[in-house]
């Protein structure tokens, strides 16, 4: 966002939004984005050096799964259901 510094009729500073720079620079932001985006992948050793990396960043682990479906508890009142965590 942009803001223009104005002084209000008392003499204090004051910001207001400029809707028009402010489009225009969300526009270049879009545009330098897309090209960021278009760049990164043209070049198929980056690609997979990125991919790889990525991967062993954020795919290497997984969270647990906890499902006590399985356990069954001997001698337990069986007027007492429970219910799935």
């Amino acid at each position: 966002r942009i803001y223009d510094a104005i002084e209000d009729e008392e003499g204090r500073p004051k910001r207001v939004l400029n809707k028009t720079d402010t489009m225009l620079a969300q526009q270049k932001q879009q545009v330098i984005k897309d090209a960021f985006a278009n760049w990164i992948w043209q070049d198929t050793q980056r690609r997979i050096a990125l991919v790889k990396q990525y991967n062993e960043l954020f795919n290497s682990n997984r969270p647990r799964e906890y499902d006590g479906s399985h356990i069954h508890f001997v001698g337990m009142n069986p007027e007492i259901s429970l219910r799935e965590h």
